[in-house]
């Protein structure tokens, strides 16, 4: 099942016109060090997300140019790349970003605004630390249910068609 979902998705990546990426560092509960790897695609003229990976930027770089070449998956059709601002994604000689920038040159590279709305919650008021809580708890519970999260999709689309 696992490899049809994933031969899905690269056919959809593969047949989008552009593609980004977004990257992120990230550590286990065994402090194992890992990278979480979001590809964005078109299909149908809407914006999707998803794929998976290791660490420095050397490692980072083999294992996302494996993949696409063993996925035929063009380099070109990149326009984007997000990432945190650890050296080994932003450094600008060495780091990953660089690195991809050289092999998809129209690619846009913008820092993670995750970290930073991170970062300001920790300075955030009482107050609004309880809305904030109140919001993340309602978005959770709506995407935890398949069927709630549908609905909710339908009604987003249905208020963007509106505008």
């Amino acid at each position: 099942m696992s490899d049809d979902i994933e031969c899905q998705l690269l056919e959809r990546i593969k047949s989008s016109p552009y593609n980004s990426i977004q990257l992120d560092e990230s550590t286990d509960f065994t402090n194992v060090a890992l990278l979480l790897v979001f590809v964005g695609y078109c299909v149908d003229g809407n914006v999707r997300e998803k794929l998976p990976t290791r660490r420095t930027a050397t490692e980072v770089i083999r294992c996302l140019d494996t993949h696409f070449i063993n996925k035929s998956i063009d380099w070109k059709n990149c326009v984007g790349v997000c990432t945190g601002g650890a050296a080994a994604m932003a450094g600008i000689h060495h780091g990953v970003v660089k690195q991809i920038l050289e092999r998809a040159s129209q690619a846009m590279w913008t820092h993670c605004f995750l970290q930073r709305e991170n970062l300001a919650a920790r300075q955030m008021s009482p107050e609004l630390h309880d809305v904030m809580s109140v919001a993340a708890k309602s978005v959770n519970y709506i995407k935890k249910n398949a069927l709630y999260s549908r609905c909710f999709a339908d009604i987003r689309d249905a208020d963007m068609c509106d505008m």
